[in-house]
Formats: structure tokens, sequence, C-alpha cells
């Protein structure tokens, strides 16, 4: 079998590793007896790293990059590229991310409507329905708008909607009180989850609804997520990355194949993507 390499030596030493560590960890699964142990023998001499992925993309080029789990959670500016975000950062909720003050943020809806689904089938919210319908109607709203023209929605429209929003927050209040402190328990309350989501709706109305006030803000973080797939399928293929050089081509790699379907231009026929057959590496 032939690799090719795309965009570069460096690039394409980098996919070549990946594909061989991917290689590998086939065949440890598919193979049997001594097929299987001649490969988890030949892959325990090398560093094997986990892989934390993140992803900035949404009418920008994407930048998939390797992140250490230690260093995200902690915030660390050296290592992650989220430190130093500017712009809109839409996320699940995570509490680490709270920590990037330098970009503006925004909560994903899609996660609320699947949590939202939930406390409708599970616990019989009636309001989580109206809300779940309520969302709807904004994001269509929303692209009628854009399909105009305007870049935000009108304050009689938004007004409106926020009142609505509002007054369905309210009623799951009174329909999910605070839970009773018992006596000399310590420590924060443990709440259901309905009421952990309606917190976070109340208390985040900004965030939840940002994309009313500002076109640019996605509605949810689906492009980001679809981007960080095929990262994630290598790295459950393979176990990890074998280098954090490997894990960089790769990145840079998938990150400049994605910006070129994004402005929907053919691989094929990208000046910078030079392909070039390369021989194929030696089994150890």
């Amino acid at each position: 079998m032939r690799r090719l390499a795309l965009v570069g030596d460096a690039a394409g030493l980098g996919a070549a590793e990946c594909g061989d560590a991917g290689a590998g960890a086939g065949t440890a699964q598919g193979g049997a007896g001594a097929s299987a142990g001649a490969a988890q023998r030949r892959d325990r001499g090398a560093p094997r790293r986990p892989a934390g992925l993140g992803a900035r993309s949404q009418h920008q080029p994407t930048d998939a990059l390797r992140r250490p789990r230690q260093a995200r959670q902690r915030g660390d500016r050296r290592r992650g590229h989220s430190a130093a975000l500017h712009g809109v950062s839409v996320h699940d909720g995570w509490k680490p991310y709270w920590r990037y003050t330098r970009c503006r943020h925004a909560l994903c809806n899609i996660h609320h409507l699947c949590e939202l689904t939930f406390l409708e089938e599970q616990y019989q919210q009636g309001w989580a329905t109206e809300l779940k319908t309520l969302l709807w109607q904004m994001k269509a709203t929303v692209e009628q708008a854009r399909a105009t023209g305007l870049h935000s929605l009108p304050s009689t429209s938004r007004q409106a909607f926020v009142t609505r929003y509002r007054a369905l927050i309210a009623a799951g209040l009174a329909a999910n009180p605070p839970p009773a402190r018992r006596p000399r328990q310590r420590g924060r309350v443990k709440q259901t989850p309905a009421q952990n989501l309606l917190e976070r709706l109340w208390l985040g109305q900004e965030e939840v609804l940002a994309f009313l006030d500002d076109f640019a803000v996605p509605f949810d973080n689906n492009q980001a997520e679809r981007d960080v797939r095929m990262l994630k399928v290598q790295q459950k293929v393979s176990g990890c990355f074998r280098s954090d050089w490997g894990a960089d081509a790769f990145a840079c790699l998938r990150g400049y194949l994605h910006t070129l379907y994004k402005h929907g231009t053919a691989i094929h026929r990208s000046t910078p993507c030079r392909v070039r057959a390369r021989r194929p590496l030696a089994a150890p």
C-alpha cells in the first residue's frame, strides 16, 4: 500500500506516523495469537500520550489542536489555544471553559434541547416541552432575519422572545422548588436534573440567547464537534498519538482540509495541496 503525503514533508511524515499507529492498533484488535502479541510488544516501547482535542471553527478556518486534559483544566496559557482565544466561545457550559475570560461565551442550545427532552420524557415536565418549542421558534426566526440581510434580531421581536423565555423558566422553578436542607447537613444540597438545568438557563440567559443579539453567534456548537469527530475516530482506532509532532501534523492536515471544505474548494484543485507518493514505511 502506498502512502500519500500532503503539504510538505513534515506533515507527510506525521500523517504516515499516525497511519502506522492506526495499523498497529488494528492488528492488535483484529488479529489473534502471535500477531496480536507481536503488535502489543511493538507498541509497548512507543510513548503513548492521551490526546485532548479542541476546535475553532464556524466562519473561520478550522484549527484542530491537540491539548492535554490537565492543561485544559487548569487553564495553562503555555499549552492549548483557548487561553488566548478572542471572539465567541460556544460550549456546553463545562466549568473549566469559563476560566477563559478574554472571549465572549455562549451556550450550545442543542445540549439544552437534549436535556429538555429528557425532562419531558422522564419527569413529564410541561414547561420543558414549551421551552423546546420556543427555542426552535427562535432559531427559525433568526434564520429568516439573516436571510433578509439583518445582523441581529429587531428589539421588539427579541423582547417578546425574552419575555416568553423568562415566563417558562419561572414556571419551571415553581414546579421544581429548591430541595430542603436536612438538619446538620453540610455542603451544597443535591439538586435534581431539572433544578440544575433551570439554574443554568436562568443565570446564563445572556449566554443562552446570545444568538439573538449577534447572528455571527451560532445556535449550537455542532460545527466544532463535526470538526473534531475525525480526530476522535483516529484516537479511538489507534489508542492515541505516538508523539506531539505526529498529533500536530495530523491536526494541521485535518484543519487545512476542513477549511477547503467550508470554502467550497475541491481538494484536488487547491494549489497549496500537493499530493505525491511516498514509499511505505518498513514494519519494525
